[in-house]
């Protein structure tokens, strides 16, 4: 595939989604059947691009600002638009969404204590599969471990593996997907672009292309590779719904061009100028993003099938794939020119949001020297596009605006045609307060039905779980005000209880019984945090919720599923979770709880892990600890 470069504004995308690899916009192409079939976006309330041209001069329009003596970015790097997350990795670019899921996981009713998937993975909505290193149907295992797909019985007293698949050449495994007796194997690369024609040691940008490799795993002891499918962008999720599966890509939307740079006969003023010119005569096909299904390249989309919202959302386009795990090749897609730095899929929708800060630059200033041009005392705000899911493929259907800043698409619940969002409210890049909206649809846009604020003044939000008709919010700065949200009244939302306690929850989960526990770390009065801890709470008194009990760690620095959910599970009354101590030699342990029928937690046992190991529920009430090697022990 032609490889595409990314300027100094790559918009940070993490979109909420229904497992969907993105594709962009295309060209118009004469490719209209077979694996790369342009089916028309039915997104009609969005605005579509009349023609190729119409289209081409959008991106030119977006992109100029960025453009200087050295091409993109370099060394006039340009902040604004979409704000880079915790979930993000930082370049030169921005912000480069990460592949996983982080924070808590929804759940509806708190009688019942939330379990896992039928792949054994701890997900964010019943119903909705997540890719993951391990999965399994209850008999075998199948994992990613060291760029070869494991396939391990487990049905027995002790593991067999059966075979060893190794992943295709250049193929960085990651994360995989089981649909019945197929495993569908998710990867994204980066490359680095050199600037313009300067020396090859200055790079800038990651080049994300993201693959699939797809698996008939009917004989387990020798996996069949199907077919294997590569997309330019960033795969930012997928998400299962039974054999529908969705991919959700963002594409930076700048390409890699033939840019000149100052020297002794060229100014910099000059070169400017040059390379705008540059930009101005490039072409649609230098712009539109390719897919590739089993070695067969081209457009995912026709430039008439690609929408742009009506107010400003970044420069880069955002596809949303959809196809059935038995055929990857035959897809459709939808794709909105827009940047994306938040995704969440429930049931039958999927947001994606573009967090926007005002804008600043960093400028030269002097010789080498860098000075930072502040951005207004204005702010931030969040912009939201939502998309109806089908069977069949994505349309969109609406878009609105919530003020604040979400922290990664935990924040978001979608809930009896409801969307619920819980932000942070920022101004001068500090937090002032934080709040919880209200949105429904009405025609095109996301209206604003209700929202209340005073969630933990100038603290950060450290996690959210959503119920039927409540929410839970931790946030944290010295203490851990845990708040209680009633959402009976979606137009009037309202703080029914507060309990502040050292330390903060990461990460919570219903246990049942009205109560939830919380993983996170402990800390001082004065918010100093010395160590992990677990916590149980009693929220069956929204106006009251009640720790009933804390287990802390000193000796351990780190729960995963603080910051990685999929690290946890809770299987037949036991909660499983990975712990680090990397002062330690043996630095990461599986540890094993007990809660008890009051809220008490007893740590049972632990054993030697990895920080990368899963926990996954097997046949027989047993549970298989996976990383390296595979360990089978009673729930």
């Amino acid at each position: 595939m032609r490889k595409l470069a990314t300027g100094a504004a790559f918009a940070a995308t993490t979109v909420c989604l229904s497992v969907a690899v993105s594709g962009i916009a295309g060209s118009t192409s004469p490719l209209g059947s077979g694996p790369f079939k342009l089916p028309s976006a039915a997104a009609d309330e969005l605005p579509a691009f009349e023609n190729c041209g119409e289209l081409l001069d959008w991106y030119v329009e977006k992109a100029l600002p960025q453009v200087g003596p050295w091409g993109f970015g370099y060394p006039y790097i340009m902040y604004g638009g979409p704000f880079m997350l915790e979930d993000s990795i930082m370049t030169l670019s921005g912000a480069v969404p990460m592949p996983a899921a982080f924070n808590t996981v929804a759940a509806r009713d708190t009688a019942e204590a939330t379990g896992s998937s039928a792949t054994g993975t701890n997900v964010q909505e019943a119903g909705i599969d997540e890719p993951d290193r391990a999965k399994t149907d209850g008999r075998l295992v199948f994992q990613i471990h060291e760029r070869q797909l494991v396939v391990t019985d487990v049905s027995g007293d002790e593991p067999v593996e059966l075979s060893r698949t190794p992943m295709p050449s250049k193929f960085n495994a990651e994360n995989l997907l089981l649909v019945g007796d197929t495993v569908i194997v998710t990867a994204t690369s980066y490359d680095y672009a050199p600037m313009g024609r300067m020396a090859a040691d200055y790079y800038y940008g990651g080049v994300a292309s993201s693959q699939i490799a797809v698996y008939d795993v009917g004989a387990p002891r020798n996996p069949v590779l199907v077919s294997e499918h590569s997309y330019e962008g960033t795969l930012v999720e997928a998400r299962q719904y039974g054999d529908t599966v969705r991919l959700v890509l963002q594409h930076s939307g700048l390409p890699e061009l033939d840019f000149v740079q100052p020297g002794r006969r060229r100014t910099e003023r000059d070169a400017t100028r040059e390379n705008r010119e540059i930009l101005r005569n490039s072409t649609i096909d230098e712009w539109l993003p390719l897919a590739e299904h089993d070695g067969v390249e081209g457009p995912l989309v026709d430039c008439q099938d690609v929408r742009h919202p009506l107010t400003d959302s970044g420069l880069g386009t955002i596809s949303v794939v959809t196809f059935q795990a038995s055929d990857p090749s035959d897809d459709s897609a939808v794709a909105v020119t827009t940047s994306g730095s938040v995704a969440y899929s429930a049931t039958d929708r999927l947001y994606v949001a573009t967090p926007v800060m005002p804008e600043y630059r960093v400028e030269p200033w002097g010789l080498g020297n860098f000075r930072e041009v502040a951005p207004p005392d204005a702010p931030a705000r969040t912009e939201i596009h939502a998309f109806d899911l089908t069977a069949d493929g994505t349309t969109y259907a609406a878009s609105g605006t919530v003020q604040g800043m979400v922290k990664d698409r935990w924040s978001f619940d979608d809930h009896d045609g409801e969307l619920r969002v819980a932000t942070s409210l920022t101004k001068s890049w500090e937090t002032t307060d934080n709040a919880v909206t209200v949105l429904r649809q009405d025609g095109g846009e996301l209206r604003v039905l209700g929202s209340v604020r005073g969630l933990g003044p100038k603290e950060e939000i450290k996690s959210v779980r959503w119920f039927d008709d409540f929410a839970v919010v931790v946030t944290f700065r010295q203490t851990d005000p845990l708040y209680t949200v009633d959402l009976t009244n979606p137009a009037d939302p309202k703080v029914l209880g507060e309990l502040k306690i050292p330390g903060f929850s990461a990460y919570l989960h219903p246990i049942g019984d009205d109560r939830i526990l919380g993983l996170g770390s402990s800390a001082t009065n004065e918010g100093q945090v010395t160590g992990a801890q677990f916590a149980t709470f009693d929220i069956s008194d929204l106006r009251d919720p009640q720790q009933l009990d804390v287990l802390r760690m000193r000796d351990v620095d780190e729960l995963t599923a603080a910051w990685d959910p999929h690290a946890f599970n809770f299987i037949g009354g036991h909660a499983f979770t990975i712990a680090n101590s990397w002062a330690h030699k043996s630095n990461s342990r599986i540890i094993k709880l007990a809660v008890g029928a009051d809220g008490g937690l007893t740590e049972l046992t632990s054993y030697p892990s990895s920080y990368e190991a899963r926990i996954l529920p097997i046949e027989g009430g047993r549970v298989a600890l996976v990383g390296d090697a595979i360990r089978i022990v009673a729930d």
